[in-house]
């Protein structure tokens, strides 16, 4: 679980879980305002 941080910068990761960025994505712009 301490690869996470290498995940996060890896633009050129591969699609493994194109959701969970999609729903962090989601779920900041809903917090923000």
């Amino acid at each position: 679980m301490t690869q996470q941080s290498t995940v996060e910068p890896a633009a050129t990761a591969p699609p493994s879980r194109p959701v969970s960025r999609g729903i962090v994505f989601a779920v900041g712009v809903l917090l923000i305002p």
